[in-house]
């Protein structure tokens, strides 16, 4: 698991808490590319995506954004399939225990949420930045 965030101590503390590497903010294009999986969890504002696409690219793309976020990254990448929160927790046939792993990842998003609007920072390990 990579880790990207503009503010690169909210990266390197949520990538300990998941056990993740740190990916600067100024990589997280090039970094689509080779990835199957991209989740977002910005908060607001659509990510900019001025790179043009030299491979298949990801097999899934993992919106958490609100307002969405991935728009312009799912252009790029049109046989990438798309999800949302809102779309997994309408669907029927996920089972409880995913449930709970979502609303987990909403819980995680909002603690450090949080943590960032108020200033605060949890102590944490130094992560290398990979």
């Amino acid at each position: 698991i990579w880790i990207s965030s503009r503010s690169e101590d909210r990266a390197r503390i949520l990538a300990h808490e998941l056990g993740g590497g740190v990916l600067p903010w100024e990589s997280w294009q090039q970094a689509v590319e080779s990835a199957v999986v991209v989740v977002s969890a910005l908060a607001g504002g659509e990510l900019p995506w001025v790179k043009r696409v030299t491979s298949a690219g990801p097999e899934l793309l993992v919106d958490l954004g609100v307002p969405r976020t991935l728009t312009e990254v799912r252009r790029a990448y049109p046989n990438a399939k798309w999800v949302d929160l809102e779309e997994l927790a309408q669907k029927s046939e996920i089972h409880q225990e995913a449930l709970g792993s979502i609303h987990r990842a909403e819980e995680v998003l909002r603690t450090h949420e949080i943590l960032f609007a108020m200033g605060k920072q949890r102590e944490t390990e130094a992560t290398t930045v990979m």
